[in-house]
């Protein structure tokens, strides 16, 4: 059996038992006519202490969501003499080939001249085969508005037969492809062309006529006044009756149509259906053919002249919709552009996070309002404290504590707590021998904190740390005693006025009542800063993440116990965050951790102090410390060696040279003695042998997903640290005389 209650009773408890007892050894003896004189108080012990730093949701990931893709390509006669070889339709052939396999990507098509033909969105290849054809359609005019209005009438039709779920997670994209400006232009009236601004009428009814009437200014300015070259410009809806199906959009007596501000008004109506519907995203991207003119003269001779005037408009127009569309504009010259110029981003959507939980746990304090700080030391961070363990026997170093016949602790894969809770099943935290379910997976998956077997046993899921979807951890709800297996976070178990979520964010005990004003409770204060570039370190790949400052206020610390590994008083942090994908509300949370080390050694001594701060400001502060102390070392090697053997740079073999040859054997720091092999393990595990340092550069990076989270290797101990800095800079103080000394020792022998 493991006994360790002489460690268990802290030297300040065992100092008010002696007063205890003087005070009553005192008062039997006092005379009825004297007063008792109270002992002196003792000290306030601050146990507390505020974290300060940065964390981010997670990168924004791709998703396998409907991807919608709609071409609407230009089929006048114009194409003939621009793209004669019909480039356009085979590399639009090679790019159906690549989307078209793939199951939640869909393709529709709108062809448009005067008129304007339209298959929806489709995977059946014989359906897209009229449009990857070039000897399908060829009209007389590039009616960009009749186009549009098609496109805009499609996607709705799509987006009202699609379900609200669908319709979120859907991508929208359109690529319009024309080699010219948009045909007919006409203005607004009837005073606009050669005929009418000479017959002595007054055609639009605004009382002037003919050549007196601005609308006939310029009229021989045909870029200005382009109603002259259309017939269907200056004419009524009966007389256009018989074309009814071309020009989707012209209404009424000589109306405005393929104007910008037309064309303009359709692309705003394309980009609010993102909105109106909650799509996705809805994007235009548009594209310009063009050719040579020499190329497009050698194949329609002088006719050519009624097809080239007006590139530098079209592409003008083109950028502008694209601009406008929230897509991309490509110029493409079909003399000499590659075959990507239909490639634009057609990936799934990428849905940023949000984090939708952030909480700081210390495993060593267990919550409790009527004990002595307001919890109970639990020094192994099993969920039961240093007393229980007394009592029962185990042992408060080892959260599993089965020993063999010999002494030595070698666990049965379930955890004392576990075995504890359900003893009635068959388990005992006491005996290796006796697991009601023998455990053959030790490993903990998900990092939760239950291992496999406990997970087996308890029927929650080994692979998510949050089987219920409440974003408490299944392991911090069978230390809380709530169910890993039923959303309780919303319930009040305990009754008093707090729901279990704020208990366990506030490191109160969800199961045992207190005042709703209490002081032993954790704070939080979290700021959202918006979408920031993160590099994640791991990958080397940047990308924005929605990220918070925070501040977390009055984390409880224990004086914990200690044993060959671990120091006494070692607390460490837990710092949790659970974040979920925008678009998918249903989906798993994905979860990161960090910890961060903070020492009680004993009433009122905690280090690293009142704060630990993490915020990206004092991080960088932290490294140029360290920084600067191997700086100064570099250049005492340098000084006195680099004549002798060229540049040199500082290895870390040096640095633990100069250590052995430069440094006594003991060496105060931070208050602490600390021998040489505790100076050069610091130096071996935060450098690497070009004196890196092994920390992230950004402290955001300090948060990892859970599943890879490993406390001993991702623990960060501020005070180790600056133990570090004060080792580094004493060791910089004497380096430069110490390898002068060592270079004249040397010279004499």
């Amino acid at each position: 059996m493991f006994s360790l209650f002489r460690f268990f009773i802290q030297p300040w408890f065992k100092l008010s038992l002696v007063l205890m007892a003087l005070t009553l050894a005192l008062s039997a003896c006092s005379r009825s006519g004297l007063e008792p004189v109270p002992p002196e108080p003792l000290p306030e012990i601050d146990h507390f202490v505020d974290i300060e730093g940065r964390f981010c949701g997670e990168p924004p990931e791709e998703e396998a969501f409907p991807i919608k893709i709609l071409f609407v390509i230009d089929q006048s006669t114009s194409l003939q003499c621009t793209d004669s070889q019909n480039r356009r339709v085979r590399v639009l052939n090679e790019l159906v080939n690549r989307l078209a396999p793939q199951p939640n990507i869909f393709l529709g098509f709108i062809g448009f001249a005067n008129w304007s033909r339209e298959q929806g969105f489709t995977q059946n290849p014989q359906e897209m085969a009229p449009y990857l054809d070039p000897s399908q359609g060829l009209g007389p005019a590039t009616d960009y508005q009749g186009s549009l209005a098609t496109t805009l009438r499609l996607l709705e039709g799509d987006m009202l037969a699609a379900g609200v779920a669908v319709r979120a997670r859907t991508r929208y994209i359109v690529t319009f492809i024309s080699d010219g400006a948009p045909e007919p232009r006409c203005r607004l009236g009837c005073e606009d062309d050669q005929m009418r601004c000479s017959d002595g009428i007054d055609n639009d009814g605004d009382g002037l006529a003919d050549m007196s009437d601005e609308d006939c200014e310029d009229i021989d300015d045909i870029s200005q006044r382009p109603d002259s070259l259309y017939g269907v410009c200056n004419t009524s809806a009966e007389a256009r009756a018989p074309f009814s199906e071309d020009y989707v959009g012209m209404e009424g007596l000589c109306p405005a149509y393929n104007q910008p501000e037309q064309l303009q008004k359709q692309i705003d109506d394309l980009r609010a259906l993102e909105t109106i519907y909650g799509v996705g995203e809805v994007t235009l991207n548009t594209v310009l053919l063009s050719s040579p003119q020499e190329v497009i003269e050698s194949v329609c001779g002088p006719a050519a002249a009624n097809f080239g005037y007006n590139t530098e408009q079209a592409r003008v127009l083109l950028s502008g919709m694209a601009d406008a569309g929230g897509g991309s504009f490509r110029d493409v010259n079909l003399a000499d552009t590659d075959n990507t110029f239909l490639d634009f981003d057609y990936s799934s959507l990428r849905s940023s996070s949000y984090v939708r939980e952030f909480y700081a746990r210390n495993p060593s304090f267990i919550g409790e309002p009527l004990q002595e700080w307001g919890g109970r030391v639990d020094s192994d961070g099993d969920g039961l404290s240093d007393f229980e363990e007394y009592q029962l026997g185990t042992n408060p170093l080892a959260k599993d504590s089965d020993e063999d016949r010999s002494g030595r602790v070698v666990g049965d894969g379930y955890g004392d707590l576990f075995e504890l809770r359900f003893k009635g099943s068959g388990f005992d935290p006491l005996d290796p021998s006796k697991p009601a379910l023998p455990c053959t997976s030790r490993g903990d998956r998900d990092g939760d904190g239950l291992s496999d077997c406990e997970e087996l046993f308890l029927n929650t899921d080994p692979l998510s740390p949050d089987t219920d979807g409440d974003s408490l951890l299944d392991g911090y709800e069978l230390f809380a005693d709530t169910n890993p297996l039923k959303a309780d976070a919303e319930l009040d178990t305990d009754l008093d006025g707090e729901v279990n979520r704020d208990e366990m964010r506030a490191g109160t005990n969800p199961r045992v009542a207190e005042p709703r004003v209490s002081l032993n409770k954790v704070r939080y204060d979290v700021q959202e800063l918006g979408e920031l570039t993160v590099l994640d370190e791991e990958t080397y790949l940047s990308s924005e993440r929605r990220c918070y400052d925070f501040v977390v206020r009055d984390i409880p610390l224990m004086t914990t116990l200690a044993d060959e590994q671990v120091n006494r008083g070692l607390n460490r942090i837990y710092l949790t965050s659970f974040s979920q994908a925008l678009s998918s509300a249903e989906a798993p949370s994905k979860v990161r951790q960090a910890c961060v080390e903070a020492v009680m050694s004993g009433p009122n001594r905690k280090e690293p102090g009142d704060l630990i701060d993490l915020s990206p400001s004092a991080w960088q502060e932290m490294r140029d410390q360290l920084y600067l102390a191997v700086d100064d070392i570099s250049d005492c090697v340098w000084a006195q060696e680099a004549g002798a053997n060229g540049s040199i740079s500082v290895s870390r073999d040096k640095v633990v040279d100069l250590v052995k040859s430069c440094l006594p054997e003991t060496i105060d720091a931070q208050g602490y003695r600390f021998d040489q092999k505790q100076v050069l393990e610091r130096i071996y595990e935060y450098f690497d042998r070009r004196m890196y340092i092994n920390l992230p550069q950004d402290p955001i990076n300090l948060f990892v997903p859970l599943a890879q989270f490993e406390p001993n290797k991702h623990c960060f101990s501020p005070k180790q640290v600056k133990e570090l800095t004060e080792f580094l800079t004493q060791l910089a103080s004497v380096t430069c005389s110490c390898v002068e000394k060592t270079a004249q020792d040397m010279e004499v022998e």
